[in-house]
């Protein structure tokens, strides 16, 4: 599901240590 693929694109930007926009 999109929310699920979201969570998964946070915990990559997380574990690469960059914020992705707020728009996103």
């Amino acid at each position: 599901s999109p929310r699920t693929l979201r969570a998964e694109l946070l915990r990559l930007c997380a574990r690469i240590g960059y914020s992705p926009p707020a728009r996103l």
